[in-house]
């Protein structure tokens, strides 16, 4: 569509013929009108909430039709192929790695304040007690979580050797 600079006339160019286009915007929904010649015009009425289109279809000889669509998402919801922490258990002071992998994802994070990670990756921690990480991974298709826990246990006394 090319905007005619005249009062909010666009004209549709469908390769078969130029139309021209009159419209209006007021809130969520648009006004278009089509006139066809001959005194005949086309009203359509669109209005937009959330992920759904309603609108209705009018002509000068009094025909009217309405219509509704819904937008759906056809992007595949992300997967976590993978979380894990190894060792999954340490002693106070020592460090573990998280590891990770996921497939149609967007994005990766991961709590405990690690924010935003690569889709596939590792990374060292060293928790001072036993810490769950949950990671989750969004994309256009939903979000998905995975936990893994790291269990801290304190270091016991060491010990002597005896000697004979």
């Amino acid at each position: 569509m090319l905007s005619d600079g005249f009062g909010g006339c666009y004209v549709v160019d469908s390769g078969d013929e130029v139309l021209p286009l009159y419209g209006t915007l007021s809130g969520n929904s648009v006004t278009l009108d089509l006139p066809l010649g001959g005194g005949a015009i086309i009203e359509f009425v669109v209005t937009f909430s959330g992920d759904a289109v309603d609108g209705t279809v009018n002509d000068s000889y009094g025909d009217t039709a309405s219509f509704t669509a819904t937008r759906t998402s056809s992007a595949a919801a992300p997967v976590i192929d993978a979380f894990a922490s190894s060792p999954s258990a340490i002693v106070n002071g020592a460090a573990a790695m998280l590891s990770w992998s996921s497939s149609d994802a967007a994005s990766v994070s991961i709590d405990q304040g690690i924010g935003s990670q690569p889709l596939s990756g590792s990374l060292t921690v060293t928790p001072a007690e036993t810490t769950t990480y949950t990671l989750t991974a969004t994309s256009p298709g939903g979000s998905v979580i995975a936990q893994t826990t790291v269990t801290v246990s304190r270091q016991g006394p060491r010990r002597r050797a005896v000697r004979p």
